[in-house]
């Protein structure tokens, strides 16, 4: 949408007039400021060998939509690493959840405080892309190279779009680090102001860094607990009042307190009888005491469901890690929610998949 302006002018200089109008034309381009978010630290875990940190807080609520990749590279979740150390190997766990600018979401009606709203639409299909870098402060974009570029589509089918960052035993050096989620977009025929949102309640970033030798467990392997399950009848936006959460994977172990819990799950989903076109899928991951809990409690979520549209038939694929609080008996379940938009009620949905974790 063009906008114009109306200048009276009460006999400044054309210079000053032209000043003017630049300043208001940068005041709509710019995106709303993000509150200052405190990057979070490594802590010590059961092991002196190893530090944990993670943090669910993201810098920004939206990435700018650029034609070539890293444009306008953007941080968006950072966690410090251990100040004393000038030497230490990390592993890296992240997930950034970005979504499509829709019309409802531009215009303020889907949500008046929506990361989109105020922004231009568009019709082109954007990707998000992510990359990890160890940098000198927690708002930096540019570093060492932790884990590359990885990107996905984010177009107005999937709409929602989680995108996981992985990154293995990394050497970074230098004392004072940071580790950050570095995010960018981008897409052919872009023009001013066009952005994907930031979920604000979806997404994290974790880092485990090891300090000196360190054994993990072997891994421990969930299979599928169910043969189906019913879907939910309801959009995203609906009261979580009527789902049916599905308890696809269940892992028990024995940790202590301190203990990191490292955990992967994929699998394949496949809906069955929906009227919607693609429904919109939730995949929450957690640590628990009871072994059918369908919801985390307070300070044990592993991955905060993680959300995509799924036509048919989708892919899903979740890392995170998580330092237990809890000593004894615990386990590790992945619950999905899969809602229909339609409101069907018969639909149901198939999977094939595995959990696997590691104990540190």
């Amino acid at each position: 949408m063009s906008r114009s302006v109306t200048i009276r002018r009460l006999c400044p200089p054309a210079g000053a007039a032209l000043a003017v109008v630049v300043a208001i034309l940068a005041l709509w381009s710019v995106p709303p400021v993000s509150a200052a978010v405190r990057a979070a630290p490594v802590l010590p875990t059961s092991s002196p060998s190893l530090r944990f940190g993670m943090t669910a807080a993201a810098r920004t609520n939206r990435v700018p939509i650029t034609a070539k990749i890293g444009a306008a590279p953007t941080a968006v979740y950072s966690v410090r690493l251990d100040p004393r150390r000038t030497f230490s190997r990390v592993s890296v766990r992240g997930m950034l959840q970005t979504a499509y600018c829709r019309s409802t979401d531009i215009s303020g009606k889907n949500k008046p405080d929506h990361p989109c709203v105020g922004s231009q639409p568009y019709k082109f299909q954007p990707n998000i892309y992510a990359k990890l870098i160890a940098a000198a402060n927690p708002t930096a974009t540019t570093g060492r190279v932790i884990s590359p570029w990885k990107g996905m589509p984010c177009n107005d089918v999937v709409h929602h779009c989680p995108l996981s960052v992985i990154a293995s035993n990394r050497v970074v050096t230098g004392a004072g680090r940071y580790l950050n989620l570095v995010a960018s977009a981008q897409a052919v025929g872009v023009a001013a102001n066009q952005v994907l949102a930031v979920e604000p309640t979806q997404g994290e970033l974790q880092v485990i860094q090891s300090l000196g030798p360190h054994r993990a467990s072997g891994p421990l392997v969930s299979r599928p607990r169910l043969r189906s399950f019913a879907v939910s009848a309801g959009s995203s936006e609906a009261s979580k009042s009527g789902d049916r959460p599905a308890f696809v994977f269940s892992r028990l172990l024995t940790v202590r307190a301190g203990d990191v819990i490292d955990v992967r799950t994929r699998f394949n989903l496949a809906i069955h009888n929906s009227k919607d076109n693609a429904p919109f899928t939730g995949t929450s991951i957690f640590l628990t005491r009871r072994p059918t809990a369908t919801f985390a409690d307070r300070g044990l979520s592993i991955v905060g469901r993680a959300g995509q549209n799924c036509p048919t038939t989708c892919s899903v694929a979740q890392v995170g890690a998580i330092r237990s609080p809890l000593s004894g008996r615990v386990y590790v379940n992945v619950v999905v929610v899969v809602k229909d938009d339609k409101g069907s009620t018969n639909a149901t949905a198939t999977y094939a998949g595995n959990l696997t974790l590691t104990k540190r």
